[in-house]
């Protein structure tokens, strides 16, 4: 429910530029012939976009309200992606459905509109800021960049975002004329520009850190890691299944990467558990011991009710949130844990896990490597699913593959929670 009040928000605040605009004028004069069709249907694409984009920058401040409204940081952070590819999409149609009035004359006149000229200069603002948005988000969607070169990259999209603005303040259009429709959009606009600037600028000053220092640092089998984090003071309360985002005091680990707490939230100390993922995780290896460590967090709302029954299903690191659940004292109710790894290597925290198995809890193991992949039908088989709440934690085409299954068998979409958090 949360999901859907988050996105119907965002989704209205999009979308009233439109309705204002309807208002300005009879649809009959704006649609009287393809050429306007085209021409008015530019405009709109750009009202929307340009709010969107804007509220992009909003959707990526990691406030508590709209973590909130999302339901969980992850799906805010989903939200954010989803926004900011609509308005990638209504930007960049805007200019094309522009250029069509000049398919009249010819196919070069309509080329040359995207062509930026001295004559032109709140055009040029608008061709350069898309070129922009074309070129980064190509490498977003079709190139698997590394982690820290992403998070570099993204940040070109607010020179974007103030070229698209600049050419909205500039450009002579229908905002311009309409003192309401004027005063809504640059109201958005503000919004993700008060957002930009408190992410890039006033975050690192009002955000409240937590000290931590690292006590241990365990090497667990050939690419995951636990390290171990005592407070500087104690722990701010956490619920199992929520993730931190964390920095190290040490050369080359100073960026804050997310991870899930897999320790317990009646532990004096906070645990993560890390697969080696790419250069940052890599050099987790040389983390010395009582290196300071900073704490953002927790965040995160991957979890039921602690007196539902419930099936966990995990794929390989994705049994921290599990190892948290699992730890913690007060699993009151029936919980299944279906656990699939590749090998008896990659089960980390198996034997843990089994002598937890007994009462209420009961863990199930599946070895991928000898060509069974976990299903559906194979948990149907075990246990029984009816009225249950089923968590799932691990690689993304996983949980997709499994939720589908799941839905096509017959359970509810509010029954099935996944950990979403997938940068």
């Amino acid at each position: 429910m949360n999901k859907r009040v988050g996105y119907s928000i965002i989704l209205i605040l999009g979308l009233i530029p439109i309705l204002i605009w309807i208002g300005m004028e009879p649809l009959s004069s704006r649609f009287s012939n393809l050429t306007s069709i085209f021409t008015n249907l530019g405009r709109i694409f750009a009202l929307s976009g340009i709010c969107f984009f804007a509220l992009t920058f909003l959707l990526n401040t990691r406030l508590k309200f709209l973590e909130n409204l999302f339901g969980g940081l992850d799906k805010l952070y989903k939200a954010h992606h989803v926004f900011g590819t609509t308005a990638f999409i209504l930007i960049l149609f805007h200019p094309i459905f522009l250029s069509i009035q000049y398919l009249v004359f010819s196919t070069n006149s309509a080329a040359m509109f995207f062509v930026p000229t001295i004559s032109r200069m709140p055009v040029n603002f608008g061709i350069v800021s898309l070129a922009i948005m074309v070129v980064l988000l190509f490498f977003t969607f079709f190139v698997n960049l590394k982690y820290n070169t992403w998070k570099i990259s993204h940040k070109f999209l607010v020179i974007a975002f103030i070229l698209a603005v600049i050419h909205v303040l500039l450009i002579s259009s229908d905002v311009s004329r309409n003192t309401f429709l004027k005063n809504y959009v640059f109201t958005i606009i503000l919004i993700g520009i008060i957002s930009l600037l408190y992410k890039t600028i006033f975050y690192k000053i009002l955000k409240k850190r937590k000290k931590f220092i690292v006590e241990k640092v365990n090497k667990l089998n050939h690419n995951v890691l636990e390290i171990i984090l005592k407070p500087e003071k104690d722990i701010k309360n956490y619920k199992s299944g929520q993730f931190i985002f964390v920095s190290f005091k040490q050369k080359g680990l100073k960026e804050y990467h997310p991870f899930t707490i897999s320790s317990s939230p009646s532990e004096d100390n906070l645990k993560l558990t890390i697969k080696e993922s790419g250069d940052w995780t890599k050099k987790l290896n040389s983390l010395n011991v009582g290196t300071k460590a900073f704490v953002e967090g927790p965040y995160g709302k991957f979890y039921a009710n602690e007196n539902s029954e419930q099936i966990w299903i995990a794929g390989g690191i994705g049994i921290t949130p599990f190892l948290s659940m699992a730890r913690h004292s007060k699993i009151k109710s029936k919980i299944d844990l279906f656990y699939s790894v590749k090998d008896a290597k990659d089960a980390v925290f198996i034997e843990e896990l089994n002598k937890l198995s007994k009462g209420n809890f009961k863990v199930h193991i599946i070895y991928t490597s000898k060509g069974k992949r976990l299903t559906v039908e194979d948990i149907f088989k075990r246990v029984e699913i009816k009225n249950k709440e089923i968590l799932i934690c691990g690689p993304v085409e996983m949980m997709i593959n499994l939720k589908e299954q799941l839905l096509n068998k017959g359970v509810h979409n509010k029954k099935i929670h996944m950990e979403e958090f997938n940068l």
